[in-house]
């Protein structure tokens, strides 16, 4: 029995001494009977890769064994963690570290590095942040707040806030310039400081700061601590005025220290006897107005300042005089009536003569130089004449639009002599869309483009019911503007004349060719441009109202409508060439409608996409044989997939890491946009379908509509988004100009550049979607 003892003590102490040694724990002792071995860290169990939301916390630890005790050193991102650094906020242990709440900078690569005499050994961590659509905190009445106690009292202050997150509230006193420690008495939950038996001391500026990971807010408190006694008068006057009857009396009068304060008509002695005077002014500045006051005014009034500990009053007595100057005058003969009259009568009479001067003084000078101008001005006249292209049986174009200067009219005056040059248009006057310019009321502007600027008009008596006033948009030339310029807007206008009317699309209501410039009216969109509204209903959008989210339904239904109208105009062979979010206007309702379609020209005339010294060219929604002017339907179904894309993106620019330079070679080697985070799998199908390099290869827009419409009422489609939507990967999909001997390499190599092309941007998207609080 006493040898089995002996063996388990023996055994007991080995074990202990074993582990010690292996697991190199501070209290090891190194045996130099055993062999040295290099660190070994225990990778059992290692997740490598963590996936963590901001606000929570986190452990990583790293175990090793070796003789003679490693040590262990911590790396970030390659850069060594000291515990020395006080700006880390990370709390270092034996085998671990720990980050209690984790902040977005807090993402990257760790690892820990175990060395000793033999050799060493390293763990790495993958840390990967998101961030849940949760806002930094905002205080309730964020105002400054007057609180106003007696010494012995309890002081109690609220500083509730508002946030989609875990907050904490910490409590502040200034003292001074700066702020106190953080002070003691808070009730984190419901974000109350309570104070007990204050004293004169504790009077002063007090802050509560709300925070959480995304940010802090913050309330100020003036408390004034006032001894337990009655209230204090300062001053009071006029003191006993006196006044005629008609006239006007103000009592001024200020204290301290009082829990109320009113006027009282009459005398008051003792605030604990009922009070039979009439109180004037219940709660007040302590400012009293009398208004024209009558003999029943005259008497005693009282100004009261009270709190629980008494009370304070001043009496002044109010006199009001029978005798007015008005009746002084009358006595001598002359009423006041008449003398106020004939001052008046002196008055307009002298006013009268002055605007008749100024007015003739004005209206001369405006006919001399009217007459100035008229005789210096050089009138130009030019006739608008109009003819159908040659070609228009493939697609619909605008007609050919030529100018012809009129022979000039210089009267007697050689034309270098002329001040300034005006330039006449003459229109072909269209009866069946001519609008009286008397029924067109301008607005302000509210657009402007290359040639032209949009107001916002009123429009009366429009349509078979003559509707009193309809809100309109109307295009007009900007100024300057040229030939070319009024061609483009002719060309535009005639346009949508031929296509005629849709629900998707910015339809032609008429224009003004007569009596002045040239106005294009059409339909007025409430909303602005799709891609404005889009962004302006991200979650991290200054005007976003979450009552006014967009739910996945509301993007489909914005594709749908978008590829109706791209039906409509497809089947009348209009080819549109700018298709975005940009040329998308949202009207009432969210109703979809596509605007500067207008634009589809006769290309033997002007190239409308060729950069000129101004011009830009929108690569980035063009199709790859627009880029070498090939333009169809076909390419309009490209920028249609890419408009896709800004839609469930939120208004995103496409391919906004990618040089324009650039961007032509790294389509044609197959790489297209990637696939949006909430994105459904078969929207994005119909993406990637929509940019085959092939043009007979993409869908037409009737297959489109019949897609969307199946998607739209399938099953699958999700109400709300879900943050386990996987994002599908994206490889090339054309072999054209592809090396694909060594397929392995080439499309891991493939995806390795076209992954780094596109972090920055998957980085955005992950943070403009939110995890919906009914399906989480």
């Amino acid at each position: 029995m006493y040898n089995l003892y002996n063996y388990l003590i023996f055994s007991t102490i080995f074990v202990v001494f074993y582990l010690n040694l292996v697991q190199c724990r501070p209290k090891c002792i190194v045996d130099k009977n055993l062999l040295p071995s290099a660190p070994v860290i225990g990778k059992k169990n290692h997740n490598s890769h963590i996936h963590k939301f901001a606000g929570e916390g986190i452990k990583l630890s790293c175990r090793p064994s070796g003789n003679p005790c490693p040590n262990i050193t911590w790396f970030k991102d390659g850069k060594l963690l000291s515990p020395e650094d006080d700006d880390l906020d990370i709390k270092f242990k034996k085998y671990s570290i720990e980050i209690e709440r984790l902040r977005p900078n807090d993402a990257g690569n760790y690892s820990c590095l175990a060395v000793n005499d033999i050799g060493n050994d390293s763990l790495w961590f993958q840390l990967n942040i998101s961030v849940a659509w949760i806002t930094q905190p905002h205080v309730k009445n964020d105002d400054i707040s007057q609180r106003t106690v007696y010494a012995g009292d309890d002081l109690e202050l609220s500083c509730e806030a508002k946030s989609d997150a875990m907050e904490l509230t910490f409590w502040y006193k200034k003292e001074g310039e700066t702020w106190s420690e953080e002070l003691e008495g808070v009730d984190g939950a419901t974000y109350l400081f309570f104070l007990p038996n204050v004293t004169m001391k504790d009077s002063g500026i007090y802050k509560c700061l709300v925070e959480n990971v995304l940010g802090n807010s913050e309330r100020l408190f003036n408390v004034t601590v006032n001894e337990p006694l009655p209230p204090r008068i300062k001053t009071c006057w006029p003191n006993n005025p006196s006044v005629f009857v008609g006239a006007n009396v103000s009592f001024h009068c200020s204290s301290y220290g009082e829990d109320e304060k009113f006027w009282v008509k009459g005398l008051v002695h003792n605030l604990s006897e009922p009070i039979n005077e009439t109180i004037i002014m219940e709660k007040g500045t302590g400012d009293l107005i009398l208004e024209n006051v009558t003999q029943e005014a005259q008497g005693w009034y009282s100004y009261v300042a009270r709190n629980r500990f008494g009370f304070r009053s001043v009496n002044l007595f109010l006199t009001v005089r029978k005798e007015s100057p008005k009746d002084i005058l009358t006595e001598a003969g002359v009423s006041g009536e008449q003398i106020i009259y004939a001052g008046a009568l002196l008055i307009i009479i002298a006013s009268t003569v002055m605007i008749c001067l100024v007015f003739c003084l004005i209206k001369t000078r405006a006919s001399r130089l009217k007459t100035l101008k008229e005789n210096r001005i050089l009138r130009i006249k030019r006739k608008i004449t109009l003819e159908e292209p040659a070609d228009s049986s493939d697609s619909l174009k605008a007609p050919l639009v030529k100018i012809e200067e009129a022979p000039l009219n210089t009267s007697d005056l050689p034309v270098e002599k002329y001040m300034s040059t005006v330039v006449e248009y003459e229109l072909p006057v269209d009866q069946k869309w001519e609008i009286s310019r008397e029924r067109l009321k301008l607005h302000k502007p509210v657009g402007q483009g290359n040639f032209g600027t949009v107001y916002k008009g009123e429009l009366c008596g429009v349509g078979k019911n003559k509707e009193p006033i309809m809100t309109v948009a109307v295009k007009m030339l900007k100024d300057p503007s040229n030939d070319s310029d009024m061609a483009d807007l002719v060309s535009e206008m005639e346009v949508m004349k031929r296509i005629g009317k849709h629900l998707n699309i910015i339809n032609l209501i008429g224009c003004c060719t007569r009596n002045g410039p040239l106005y294009v009216i059409v339909e007025y969109a409430t909303n602005g441009n799709l891609r404005d509204f889009l962004r302006s209903h991200r979650p991290d959008s200054v005007n976003f109202d979450n009552d006014k989210q967009l739910y996945p339904q509301d993007f489909l239904s914005f594709a749908l409508q978008i590829a109706q109208g791209m039906d409509y105009l497809a089947s009348r062979r209009c080819v549109h060439r700018d298709l975005a979010a940009r040329n998308i206007l949202v009207a009432e309702d969210n109703v979809m409608k596509i605007a500067d379609f207008g634009l589809a020209r006769n290309l033997q005339s002007v190239d409308y996409y060729r950069k000129t010294t101004k011009g830009v060219i929108p690569l980035r929604w063009m199709a790859p044989e627009a880029i070498d002017q090939v333009y169809s339907s076909a390419s309009d179904v490209w920028s249609f997939g890419v408009l896709l894309w800004e839609i469930y993106t939120l208004g995103l620019l496409p391919y906004q890491d990618i040089d324009q330079s650039s961007l032509y070679t790294w389509l044609r080697e197959g790489h297209r946009l990637e696939q949006p985070p909430k994105c459904p799998n078969q929207v994005y199908k119909l993406m990637r379908r929509c940019w085959r390099y092939n043009s007979w290869e993409r869908p037409t827009f009737s297959d489109l509509v019949k897609e969307l419409e199946d998607i739209s009422n399938g099953p699958h489609y999700p109400e709300y988004y879900d943050m386990s939507i996987p994002i599908m990967d994206t490889p090339p999909t054309s072999d054209y100009e592809v090396d694909y001997s060594d397929s392995f390499d080439a499309e891991e190599s493939s995806l390795h550049d076209y992954q780094n092309v596109n972090n920055n941007i998957n980085t955005q998207l992950n943070r403009l979607y939110f995890i919906n609080e009914s399906i989480v």
